[in-house]
């Protein structure tokens, strides 16, 4: 009887560690591949707490932190847009369209 609780409670805490992992594996795939995905060649480069986003008229950027939670979200409404942000030190995953990438703020 003992032996089946101690089992049970490792593959809930398996599970449990893989989950904390999950939002960040998702973000770095696409969800869609069918006719509605987005298909945006753009560019993203940052320095500091700017942001520059270069061919993604019409898109979103989202900035996410290391746990998976959106903490910011821009509508990019032209062809090369800079983005002043309120961004504290840290670690950071910017995307928009298909790109995404690992950023660290620090300054």
């Amino acid at each position: 009887m003992l032996y089946e609780s101690m089992r049970k409670l490792l593959k809930v805490l398996s599970l449990s560690v893989l989950m904390m992992g999950a939002p960040i594996m998702v973000m770095a795939e696409e969800m869609f591949d069918g006719p509605e995905a987005e298909t945006v060649e753009a560019t993203l480069s940052v320095n500091g707490r700017t942001v520059r986003v270069c061919g993604a008229n019409g898109s979103v950027l989202n900035i996410y932190n290391v746990a998976g939670v959106v903490v910011a979200s821009y509508r990019i409404d032209s062809n090369d847009k800079t983005i002043e942000t309120s961004l504290s030190k840290g670690p950071y995953i910017f995307k928009v369209g298909k790109i995404v990438r690992k950023v660290s703020i620090k300054c």
